[in-house]
């Protein structure tokens, strides 16, 4: 009997890693429509395009992805980080975040808050000779709004919204552990909550809470990877963290009249799969609160 069931897992194994050759590679769109408080008239119906945790995957090529998005309508490009793969042993590779860049630039306002892999590259720059020079030059060649616990004031017919970039420490991001964090610590980073539609970037979905007492309307967070593994009934198998099942690996959530949007991410990089789990393209629609 027991032959039996290696076998069984040796064949699902299988079923897990072909699927996931071909589903890394075939993109999806998650739309949201979010009600914001305060939202200004001149704002509602303004979108946001999404993109988080692209980790330098190619789609067939480089062009392959912005072709797909750029058929997406979009008043404003928002970068949630994890863009690149930093790490010991990976070349450096800026060829993908260049063509989204490059084809976006000039044409609506591109907003991009960093994940653990760019704070990494800023923070260690003697493990990634280079690396920085070369992110800070394509920012500054495309105009890219570099949201690293700044804020970007939007504005429309004499009405603004604010998008910020809260950036994480390190210690947010410990596997096998979640940081507590207290609003305190966002209002260090960005200043306190203004009178107007908050939008924040943060890469860790664990933090909605802590935002929405700060005062956040609407954050937008990545790095789970939509749990790499998604099953029916019980979504995203585990995260960076090793914590599974978490209810925070992609889709809505909410905390009294703040969401959260959870992008299921892009791309891979240590563990090379996606199962049930396509690339996420999330669009986000603004709507009046009633």
């Amino acid at each position: 009997m027991w032959w039996l069931l290696i076998a069984a897992a040796v064949l699902i194994l299988l079923v897990i890693l072909i699927r996931s050759f071909f589903e890394r590679k075939m993109l999806s769109e998650s739309l949201y429509e979010v009600s914001v408080r305060n939202l200004p008239d001149a704002f509602s119906g303004t979108t946001f395009l999404f993109l988080s945790d692209l980790h330098d995957e190619e789609f067939g090529d480089h062009e392959a992805l912005v072709t797909a998005i750029k058929d997406i309508p979009a008043d404003v490009l928002l970068i949630g980080g994890d863009m690149l793969t930093v790490k010991k042993g990976h070349p450096m590779d800026m060829r993908a975040l260049e063509e989204i860049l490059k084809a976006f630039s000039g044409e609506m306002p591109i907003c991009y808050g960093l994940g653990n892999h760019e704070t990494r590259m800023r923070d260690r720059a003697a493990l990634f000779p280079g690396w920085q020079d070369a992110f800070d030059a394509l920012i500054q060649k495309y105009q890219v709004i570099l949201l690293d616990n700044a804020s970007y004031y939007m504005e429309k017919e004499n009405q603004r919204l604010r998008i910020s970039g809260f950036t994480l420490d390190r210690k947010y991001y410990k596997k096998g552990h979640t940081e507590k964090m207290s609003p305190s610590a966002v209002e260090e980073a960005l200043g306190p909550s203004e009178d107007l539609p908050e939008i924040v970037l943060v890469h860790s979905p664990l933090y909605g809470d802590t935002l929405h007492q700060w005062g956040a309307d609407l954050v937008l967070s990545g790095h789970f990877h939509g749990g790499t593994i998604r099953l029916p009934f019980l979504g995203g198998l585990m995260t960076p963290q090793f914590q599974f099942f978490s209810p925070y690996t992609k889709g809505e959530k909410h905390f009294g009249d703040m969401t959260e949007i959870i992008s299921g991410g892009l791309g891979t990089h240590s563990v090379r799969i996606r199962f049930l789990n396509k690339p996420d393209i999330v669009r986000i629609r603004l709507r009046r609160m009633e």
